[in-house]
């Protein structure tokens, strides 16, 4: 019977019964720390640290100037954000505050990144967005969480754009890529930041450079900055600076933990509506005390997970409406609709997590690379987390297909040809969807001046290419009849009072006065420029392209290892082989060509096989503390433990092991759930509690041996790895164990 999940445990380096006495506020303030030199220094950081100044991060004199003089100036504003938790959270926390401040919605916009394109601001998404008839051309661009990369991007946007550009972010920094032409960059990790903690969420880099703009604006203006004296505005934004910092495995400790601790434990009447409401509604699906349900776990499986799974299947603009709304009824819509969206995510990925563990069961090898070509975009991420955990190797997993066409012009644009394209482009694409009533390409980017590169529908492959011939030979009509398809799609589901007052013509009219990009005027000037081009000698190149998602263990650097491959193919071939790839020691993501995946797999077994031993392919539980008396574990020990929380990375529940005889098995009124009771040397007795053991063959089998009293089990002892809990009974407190993981030979 194979009952512990782990290979083996690390043992606590702290011997509490040698070193302290058994005082309960002494022995709680030990169980978190594996050696003693680290205790006081630890103990400084986690318990005693409260917020730190924002000013010392470097050049957040010059982002407090630059934002400030753009509010004085009533400047368009943009957000730039990527679609997970933590983009989610800090654009929520900008957008709150410049509304706060009395910024006007139409003022603002948001831009969320396409990562087919790339992760970090791209230029092609700002030439996308601003020629969007809809959308307003911004003065002021703030990213979030997007990376501090792409120089020659933010120096095109700045200089032939004229949008000046302010970078906020939390991840490492290459010196070298910083890009020079932005304003102004914030960041924890900056060469001469005096930051004293750089472990910091993109969400809470926002909420810096937020605190230290609202107290210049209280000293320039001597009055409080937000409109209506909004009391509760900062307490709000540190609500949601506070999802992110959890989700995104922030260390909860030092200046997080005061966050989370500040902000974690009132969800339930959060001031911002949105959380509050879904916080409630997700309370509703308990039957536990909120106490007991407002921890950690319940951001970082409950909360967190809804919000990637809008990103994954549906839209993630939809959890930024659920943040910045202030209407209960579209906010409870939103929230059945992120509910059920999630609770679809569940049931596609048990599925496909099945399918996955099944196939790789024999698998000899250090390493995994999962293959399954209709396994959808969004899931192939979960589904290498997955098998990592299962079989604790690295994994790669490759799931969706794109197909990409390049048409490539013996034609160099210029910045105003290129600014005029992406308006032609636009119409396009506007007039195909209206031709098939379905997209022909999803999305479209101009590459090293020459290539327009799309993503396809796979239904269009028979007809784009001549679509494609006609429209460069027919740009006037393509680009008028373009944003004619736009308007008559926005008269369509135009509302019945719109349509009794206006024609579709005056519909057009009225359009094109309220959005300039929509004129005439515009629309001709535009043509002028694409006059100059010469849409002649065009090649059409196909390519299928792989999206692989990679998890990895501790002590293999996933990002380091993509590198090296694409370094030894680059030597040996003289080309790269990855299109992208990048981001966390223990997470990547790459796109790959479909032919280069055997050239891939042959340099990543190389890696793997030189780089990865057994001993690094143990997965070991560590063990804070071994307790062999039961009579130590009491209500008044678990209020200390507890009084150290909130817990997290680098701050995790004490795990604590006994070596006890198991001695009996009751069944739960919910049969789903079981006891079993273990008694030490002096016959004390301590439930352990099993929450749907049948789960769980193995768990299943080890208590029914236990009810059967089977000496192999009853006679000896076991070792159960656990953590604390108090069952509550008519106002008695007893503690109960809940097991992580159980050791049959001790």
């Amino acid at each position: 019977m194979t009952v512990a999940k782990y290979r083996g445990l690390n043992y606590p380096q702290i011997n509490v019964m040698e070193h302290f006495n058994w005082e309960h506020g002494v022995i709680a303030k030990t169980l978190w720390y594996n050696s003693l030199a680290e205790l006081l220094d630890d103990a400084r950081k986690t318990y005693e640290t409260d917020r730190h100044n924002p000013f010392l991060m470097k050049w957040m004199k010059e982002v407090v100037e630059r934002i400030t003089a753009h509010l004085e100036n009533n400047s368009n504003i943009v957000i730039f954000w990527d679609f997970d938790v933590d983009g989610i959270s800090a654009s929520s926390v900008l957008f709150r505050w410049l509304r706060y401040l009395g910024v006007p919605e139409e003022q603002i916009q948001v831009i969320i990144p396409n990562r087919e394109i790339g992760y970090s601001i791209k230029k092609e998404y700002i030439l996308e967005f601003i020629n969007n008839p809809l959308n307003f051309t911004p003065d002021l661009i703030i990213t979030v969480d997007c990376w501090i990369k792409s120089a020659s991007d933010v120096e095109f946007i700045t200089n032939h754009l004229w949008i000046e550009v302010v970078i906020t972010d939390h991840h490492g920094v290459d010196p070298n890529a910083i890009p020079t032409a932005a304003s102004a960059v914030v960041n924890p990790h900056l060469p001469g930041s005096q930051y004293p903690f750089k472990e910091i969420s993109g969400s809470l880099v926002a909420l810096k450079v937020i605190e230290w703009l609202s107290e210049h604006l209280y000293r320039k203006y001597n009055r409080d900055p937000f409109v209506n004296g909004e009391l509760n505005a900062m307490a709000e934004l540190r609500e949601l600076a506070m999802l992110w910092t959890i989700a995104d495995v922030m260390p909860i400790i030092d200046e997080n933990r005061w966050l989370v601790k500040e902000t974690l434990s009132r969800l339930e009447v959060s001031y911002n509506l949105g959380l509050r409401i879904f916080t409630n509604e997700l309370l509703k699906q308990y039957n536990k005390s909120k106490d007991k349900v407002l921890t950690t776990d319940f951001i970082g499986w409950q909360i967190g997970p809804r919000i990637n799974a809008a990103w994954r299947i549906w839209d993630p603009s939809t959890w930024l409406h659920m943040f910045i709304n202030d209407n209960p009824d579209v906010l409870m819509s939103i929230f059945n609709i992120l509910d059920s969206t999630n609770k679809n995510r569940q049931d596609i990925l048990a599925e496909e997590k099945l399918l996955a563990i099944e196939s790789e069961r024999d698998n000899p090898n250090k390493w995994i690379v999962y293959i399954k070509n209709d396994i959808m975009d969004w899931i192939i991420w979960l589904v290498a987390g997955n098998l990592k955990e299962e079989y604790y190797k690295p994994t790669v997993v490759i799931g969706w297909e794109a197909i990409h066409l390049d048409i490539v012009y013996n034609w160099q644009f210029t910045n105003d040809q290129e600014v005029a394209l992406y308006s032609f482009l636009f119409s396009l694409k506007e007039y195909l969807k209206y031709k098939y009533e379905t997209e022909q390409f999803y999305w479209y980017s101009i590459k090293d001046w020459n290539k327009i590169l799309f993503s396809i529908n796979e239904r269009a492959l028979n007809t784009i290419e001549d679509e494609f011939k006609y429209a460069f030979s027919n740009v006037e009509e393509i680009l008028f009849q373009g944003i004619d398809a736009f308007i008559s799609d926005k008269y369509f589901y135009s509302g019945k009072d719109i349509k009794n007052k206006y024609s579709k013509e005056e519909f057009k009219k009225e359009m094109a006065k309220i959005y300039p990009k929509l004129s005439e005027d515009y629309l001709l000037d535009v043509l002028s420029v694409l006059k100059e081009i010469d849409f002649n000698n065009i090649n059409f190149v196909y390519t299928n392209v792989l999206k692989w998602s990679c998890r990895s263990i501790d002590w293999f650097h996933i990002t380091e290892a993509l590198e090296t491959i694409d370094k030894e193919y680059e030597s040996q071939v003289g080309e790269k082989l990855l299109l992208w790839y990048g981001w966390h020691p223990l997470a990547a993501w790459f796109w790959i060509k479909a032919e280069k995946v055997a050239d891939f797999k042959a340099l990543f077994e190389d890696i793997a096989n030189r780089n990865i031993t057994d001993e690094m392919l143990e997965k070991k539980l560590n063990v804070n503390i071994e307790i062999d008396n039961l009579w130590l574990i009491d209500k008044r020990l678990i209020d200390e433990i507890n009084s150290m929380g909130p817990f997290g990375n680098k701050n995790e529940y004490p795990k604590v092991l006994v070596k006890w005889r198991p001695v009996e098995v009751l069944i739960l009124k919910n049969p789903k759930h079981a006891k079993l009771f273990l008694e030490d040397d002096n016959w004390n007795k301590l439930p352990v509690l099993f929450f749907r053991y049948k789960d769980n063959p193995d768990i299943e089998l080890f208590l029914t041996e236990i009810i059967n009293w089977n000496p192999q089990f009853t006679n000896k002892k076991i070792g159960i790895v656990w953590n604390l809990d108090l069952n509550e009974w008519e106002g008695v407190f007893t503690p109960q164990l809940i097991p992580i993981d159980i050791v049959l030979n001790v």
